[in-house]
């Protein structure tokens, strides 16, 4: 009796490994095809660009403007803006079925006729498996405004008059 179950205790701990590793070699997966997403922006290279999209592709800028797949290859892998710099980081992967929910930060500098401008985003993308192939599905992105300069502190006007008169 007490061999079975730890036999079954044994196999329950190999389940649960293998389980384990699965969903980490997918979240590896996901965090690669956002790597290579940056890097398709940054080298401007189209063709890996529109592989990595989903052909339902949405993104959602931080102006809240709804951009399909085309219009999004036009302007951020082939428009005439130069990301100098496209970066996501702080990411927290979920994952269901053969969907990931990905959340973070996008550091991103970009040319914009020859005027060079830094920001940071907020992101939420959604990446779908299909037919064995990660794509980018539906991307969101809302603007991080920049800190706020530190106010500076006046100190409360002085008075003659004594407290009890005020």
């Amino acid at each position: 009796m007490q061999r079975s179950f730890f036999g079954l205790l044994f196999i329950l701990a190999l389940t649960l490994t293998g389980v384990s590793q699965g969903r980490e070699s997918r979240q590896d997966e996901v965090q690669q095809i956002l790597e290579k997403f940056d890097q398709s922006i940054v080298k401007r290279d189209e063709a890996t660009g529109r592989q990595l999209l989903h052909d339902d592709f949405t993104f959602v800028n931080p102006s809240g403007t709804v951009v399909d797949r085309e219009r999004f290859v036009k302007f951020a892998l082939a428009g005439n803006n130069v990301y100098e710099e496209h970066k996501t980081e702080d990411l927290s992967i979920r994952l269901s079925g053969d969907a990931a929910v990905c959340r973070g930060t996008l550091k991103f500098r970009v040319n914009m006729n020859g005027q060079v401008r830094d920001f940071q985003s907020r992101i939420t993308v959604v990446i779908v498996k299909e037919k064995g192939q990660w794509q980018l599905f539906t991307y969101h992105a809302s603007s991080i405004p920049p800190p706020r300069p530190a106010q500076p502190t006046t100190p409360p006007p002085t008075t003659s008059k004594p407290p009890s008169e005020l």
